[in-house]
C-alpha cells in the first residue's frame, strides 16, 4: 500500500514538473518572440523589371507606416500596388520574422498613339503613364486615330474601338510574325478607314484594307517566306486588298 502511494506521488510530481517545464518554455518563447519583434526592423523587398520605378512603389507604401509583419494586410498592399497604372499584376508574401516581398509584373508598351501628348499603349490597350522621353522606344506609331483625350484614361483601357482593334492586330503580329512587327514604323488609318503599314526599310507601304486582316497578314508571311533570301522591303508597296493575291511594285534601284 505504501509503495502504491509512493508511486502515485512520484507520478503526480512528474506530471507537475513536466507541466512547469512546458509552461516555462512557453513563457520563454513568448519573451523571445516579443524581443525579436522589437529588435527586428521590417524589410520590404520590391522585385520589378524596371528598377527606376521602385521609388514610385515605395511612395505608395510609405503612408501605411508598416512596422510589424503580423499587422501587414497582404490584400491591402496588393490592391494599392495594382492600382498603379504601370502594374499588370502584383504578388505580396510574408517571410517571417521580418520581410515582406512584393513581386511586380509591369505593363510594357507595344505602340505609341500619335497625338498630343503621345500615348503609350500595352498589348491589351491599357494607357501607360506619360514618359518625359519616348524617343528611346522603338515602337510602331499609330496615326490618324481619334485624338480625344477622354478616350485614353491613364491606367485604364483605351475607349476607342478602332485603337483596341489595331492594338490586337499589332499584338498578334508581334507574337506570330515578329520580323514584320519589328519592321513596322507606322500603322495608320486612311481616309477610307483602311489599315496601312509603313515599314522602316526604305520605306515599304503595305495596304491591308479594312477586312480579313488576319488572313492577309498570313498571306504576306507566306509571300515573304517564298521570296527569301530577299525581303518585302525590295518592294515600294504591297497591296493586299484583293482576294488571295498581292499586287506588288518592285523598287527601282
Amino acid at each position: 500500500m505504501i509503495r502504491k502511494n509512493q508511486k502515485k506521488k512520484l507520478k503526480v510530481l512528474g506530471l507537475t514538473m513536466l507541466w512547469l517545464c512546458g509552461f516555462t518554455a512557453l513563457i520563454s518563447a513568448s519573451l523571445w518572440w516579443s524581443n525579436l519583434r522589437e529588435d527586428t526592423n521590417l524589410e520590404i523587398e520590391i522585385l520589378v523589371s524596371q528598377q527606376s520605378n521602385i521609388d514610385s512603389y515605395e511612395a505608395i507604401l510609405n503612408p501605411l507606416g508598416i512596422e510589424e509583419i503580423d499587422k501587414v494586410s497582404i490584400g491591402q498592399i496588393t490592391n494599392l500596388i495594382e492600382d498603379h497604372p504601370l502594374v499588370k499584376v502584383a504578388r505580396v508574401s510574408k517571410h517571417f520574422p521580418s520581410q515582406i516581398k512584393i513581386e511586380i509584373i509591369e505593363r510594357t508598351p507595344i505602340a505609341i498613339l500619335n497625338k498630343e501628348p503621345l500615348v503609350l499603349l500595352d498589348n491589351q490597350g491599357y494607357v501607360l503613364p506619360e514618359k518625359q522621353n519616348t524617343a528611346h522606344y522603338n515602337l510602331p506609331i499609330m496615326s490618324n486615330f481619334n485624338s480625344e483625350s477622354a478616350l485614353y484614361p491613364i491606367g485604364k483601357q483605351a475607349l476607342s474601338i478602332k485603337v483596341l482593334q489595331s492594338i490586337e492586330l499589332l499584338s498578334k503580329i508581334k507574337k506570330e510574325y515578329t520580323i514584320l512587327y519589328n519592321n513596322i514604323s507606322e500603322l495608320k488609318i486612311t481616309k477610307g478607314n483602311e489599315i496601312e503599314l509603313i515599314l522602316f526599310d526604305k520605306p515599304t507601304h503595305v495596304f491591308l484594307g479594312n477586312e480579313k486582316i488576319d488572313k492577309r497578314i498570313s498571306i504576306l508571311k507566306e509571300f515573304e517566306k517564298q521570296f527569301l533570301p530577299n525581303n518585302i522591303s525590295d518592294f515600294s508597296y504591297l497591296d493586299m486588298r484583293f482576294e488571295n493575291q498581292i499586287i506588288a511594285k518592285r523598287r527601282h534601284l
